[in-house]
């Protein structure tokens, strides 16, 4: 499911010629309103999660928060590339389980 190297391409060139192109709206748009509501949720309010999109490499990714109400520094974030994802269900599977289950990169 990459961004589509394409638009990635297109956003460098554009960049290059001072134009600012915006990202993929399809999954951001799915991302803002859609998962990030499902995590808040199923969490109960201690996960989120926040679309980027890298214009120089055309990288789009989420990144899962989670943030507990514990002591201070226990939560973490999760990078999830979008390369590697194939459908908005997978993706919503894998926010899921990272907000849910996910544990520190250290441990």
């Amino acid at each position: 499911m990459r961004y589509c190297e394409k638009y990635g391409r297109m956003d460098c060139e554009l960049e290059k010629l001072g134009v600012e192109a915006p990202h993929q709206p399809c999954y951001k748009a799915f991302v803002d309103y859609c998962l990030s509501n499902l995590l808040e949720i199923a969490s109960g309010g201690y996960s989120t999660v926040k679309h980027e999109f890298d214009p120089k490499t055309g990288e789009e990714k989420i990144v899962v928060i989670y943030d507990p109400p514990t002591a201070v520094g226990d939560g973490y974030s999760k990078e999830i590339s979008l390369e590697k994802v194939h459908s908005k269900l997978e993706l919503t599977y894998l926010a899921v389980r990272e907000a849910l289950y996910g544990v520190k990169e250290d441990e």
